[in-house]
């Protein structure tokens, strides 16, 4: 067993010590900065966005869904909805229809596919997308009214900036839904 000396061990832990310190600093320092100087970005041009939407039996929360992609802040003309239906047994194509005949500047699109799979849905929206940016939601999803305005800003102050998300609140279901295991 090596004995290492009392002094070696106090030195190793004073500089990492004030080093990792001063990462630290350094880091809350750049990111108030970097807060700031997001919060004060306005785009001045809007990308085209896509944002898949995959569902299977999504007819009781798909309708709410589009309805909070409907009422985003970011220009509706630069907006393409791309709903992709995994063979879906309920009425989620008649939800669809009945929210597409809605009012609506940008673009709507459902897609069938013949087989299953969360996958294989997001690939095929994604290859229909003809847009500068594309996004995915969930069916049962609702965003804020500026969600698609904030990833915009996001990719485009930083160009280097590979993905993104926002912040998740998950609401549980109300009482009268939840059901006792039988």
């Amino acid at each position: 067993m090596v004995k290492v000396p009392c002094q070696c061990v106090v030195r190793v832990l004073i500089i990492d010590g004030i080093t990792a310190i001063s990462y630290f600093v350094g880091a809350w320092k750049y990111e108030r900065g970097y807060r700031r100087k997001r919060a004060a970005y306005q785009l001045e041009e809007f990308p085209s966005v896509a944002v898949i939407v995959p569902v299977l039996n999504g007819e009781a929360y798909l309708g709410n869904c589009l309805d909070s992609l409907r009422g985003q802040t970011y220009p509706q003309d630069k907006l393409r909805i791309v709903v992709v239906d995994n063979q879906s047994t309920d009425g989620t194509r008649e939800v669809f229809q009945a929210e597409q005949a809605k009012s609506f500047e940008g673009r709507m699109d459902l897609i069938s596919l013949a087989f299953r799979g969360k996958a294989w849905a997001l690939n095929a929206g994604i290859y229909m997308a003809d847009t500068d940016f594309v996004c995915n939601v969930d069916s049962d999803t609702l965003l804020r009214e500026d969600s698609i305005y904030n990833m915009v800003r996001a990719f485009v102050m930083d160009p280097l900036l590979a993905a993104a998300t926002g912040t998740v609140e998950v609401k549980g279901p109300a009482r009268d839904d939840i059901h006792p295991l039988r």
